[in-house]
């Protein structure tokens, strides 16, 4: 008599038989697999990661080198550089006249500051070697007459060689608001001028009613 092999009862299968859009039993190696990756078993992909793009060389832009025209250019700034900028960058009488100006127009507003402050005329004896500061109009200044500094000392200055000094008056005051005068204390009808001999030439100028330095 044969024997059939008896078959697994409904209940004994998998539940995904009875589920109405399964078309069979899910094996235990599938279930296996779904459990240790479930992304795969829902159908899910990771998008594709398209590859990066290889950076350019380093220099590969300028491999061709200079062009005729580059060169051309440079050689014609060069020449320029060469021919004007250079022999000003090194002489430094330029630079010498440009820092005493600076200095003479600071001494000159230093004067007119001590005369509006003790309320008496300040007077600033000019000559091509020499700015000296003075209570009184009178030239050489008596040394008990001379303005100190405001650090002490003399506050008078000298031009380093070679430059010289040329100015308008030999002789400017500042009354006690501080406008210009002549050596008698009568007010200035015009502006002084002082210029300080150099490569270029720097000028300073008084105006006549302020007293305003500027150059």
């Amino acid at each position: 008599m044969q024997h059939h092999p008896r078959q697994p009862a409904l209940d004994d299968r998998d539940a995904d038989f009875r589920r109405p859009h399964c078309r069979c039993a899910a094996s235990r190696q599938e279930r296996q697999r779904r459990a240790q990756s479930p992304t795969r078993a829902r159908g899910w992909r990771t998008p594709a990661i398209p590859p990066m793009p290889h950076p350019p060389r380093h220099g590969a832009a300028i491999a061709g080198g200079f062009t005729l025209i580059e060169l051309t250019a440079v050689l014609v700034i060069s020449g320029i550089l060469a021919a004007v900028a250079l022999p000003r960058f090194f002489d430094g009488q330029s630079f010498a006249a440009r820092g005493f100006a600076d200095q003479a127009a600071s001494t000159l507003r230093y004067a007119q500051s001590v005369a509006m402050t003790q309320q008496r005329n300040v007077f600033v004896h000019i000559s091509p070697t020499r700015v000296g500061v003075c209570y009184v109009p009178a030239s050489p200044c008596p040394g008990a007459l001379e303005v100190s500094a405001a650090s002490g000392g003399d506050a008078s200055i000298r031009p380093p060689d070679p430059l010289r000094l040329f100015p308008s008056r030999p002789t400017i005051g500042f009354d006690a608001l501080g406008r210009p005068v002549d050596a008698s204390g009568n007010l200035l009808t015009a502006e002084t001028t002082i210029r300080i001999g150099g490569t270029p030439t720097r000028t300073l100028h008084i105006e006549r009613e302020t007293g305003y330095v500027h150059g």
